[in-house]
């Protein structure tokens, strides 16, 4: 029996999936912000944690459900790319480390250290110095193997692997209380991987009927268990973890929302599309930079004013963010595009070859 289904024309990039793209990494800074309220005293600031960390962690699920969606297409530029990005603002921000350090470091312990922070930095895809980029990556080069398989299994089968899949890595854990993953918070290649295929999945044949028509009771559902599980029963931040089972199915209800907003205009689609190719800069600086800044508002923890400082803060953020990415641009932009341009020139990359079946026939 035929398994493959009907290819629909690929779907191109549409302004409220790149608006959505903007809204998740906002949500990722603003949980990142509010851990300062960890604890409070302010029932106001308490809440707030629980209740920012319940939505924002949906932050990255959203990031790979859009990228599974449209589906990657694999080109040895990408890789470049954010391999490029990712080395830049590593050695930027072991730089700007090295020269704020009180005393220089002198002695053989000290040049030890030294050189183990260097080699860090000029190895951020696999030092782990930020986990999302190093998985985004494995998921990048895996792609083609991802889009063949979502091509050409039934809709039946790839609903079974979606189950097993969410068994394994998002209803053990939410429901057992331990992870199965390599990582107790599910911030790991494997969850990603989950996503991808969901996102893949809601390409083909969309999201499931029962979320659309009750996306907002679900959305809310999905909060509610959250923050009442994790503000009252559990400590620290059970539930508000990236394999939560709630945290997918919230994400896949705002994916939702954000896929039926049409913006018409021309101007709004094109400042969005501008402003989220500034994406990955802010989430590489964005940790980076709330340590540096949290003196402004760590003194506020208690006060009622914390939340009003958590929101001028991001703006902070942006601002630094896109000025250090709009320079680093206009000083290595141009190369990086010309080594880009030969790379896809030198290495094409052709499906096609990948997956012909050239095995020998056996006798």
């Amino acid at each position: 029996m035929n398994t493959a289904k009907p290819i629909s024309t690929a779907k191109q990039r549409q302004s409220n999936y790149e608006l959505l793209r903007i809204f998740s990494i906002l949500l990722i800074s603003l949980m990142h912000s509010v851990s300062i309220a960890y604890n409070s005293p302010n029932i106001t600031n308490s809440i707030a944690h629980v209740a920012i960390n319940a939505i924002g962690n949906m932050g990255v699920t959203l990031f790979i459900l859009i990228s599974g969606f449209f589906g990657i297409r694999l080109r040895v530029s990408k890789v470049w790319w954010l391999w490029s990005l990712m080395l830049f603002y590593s050695l930027l921000l072991f730089s700007i480390q090295y020269f704020l350090k009180e005393t220089p470091p002198i002695g053989n312990e000290h040049t030890k250290e030294f050189l183990k922070q260097l080699y860090v930095a000029f190895t951020p895809a696999t030092s782990g110095t930020w986990w999302f980029c190093t998985s985004y990556l494995i998921v990048l080069v895996l792609s083609p193997f991802f889009n063949k398989l979502s091509e050409i299994i039934s809709k039946r089968q790839f609903q079974y692997l979606l189950a097993v899949l969410i068994t394994i890595y998002s209803l053990a854990p939410t429901f057992l209380m331990h992870s199965l993953s390599n990582t107790p918070n599910g911030k790991c290649t494997e969850n990603m991987i989950l996503a991808y295929l969901i996102g893949r999945y809601f390409y083909f044949y969309g999201i499931p009927k029962l979320i659309r028509n009750n996306a907002v009771t679900i959305f809310t559902f999905c909060f509610c268990i959250i923050f009442f599980v994790d503000y009252f029963l559990f400590d620290p931040l059970f539930l508000c973890k990236d394999h939560s089972f709630f945290i997918i199915l919230g994400a896949i209800c705002i994916f939702h929302f954000f896929g039926i907003i049409s913006i018409s205009s021309d101007k709004a689609s094109r400042i969005i599309r501008y402003a989220a190719g500034y994406v990955f800069p802010f989430y590489l600086l964005n940790v980076f930079l709330i340590a540096h800044l949290e003196f402004q508002y760590a003194a506020l923890a208690s006060s009622s004013m914390l939340l009003l400082f958590l929101l001028l803060l991001q703006g902070e953020l942006i601002i630094i963010s896109f000025a250090i990415e709009f320079f680093r641009r206009i000083l290595f932009g141009q190369l990086v595009n010309h080594i880009s341009n030969f790379l896809d020139m030198k290495f094409h990359f052709d499906k096609h070859n990948i997956f012909s079946d050239n095995r020998p026939k056996g006798g």
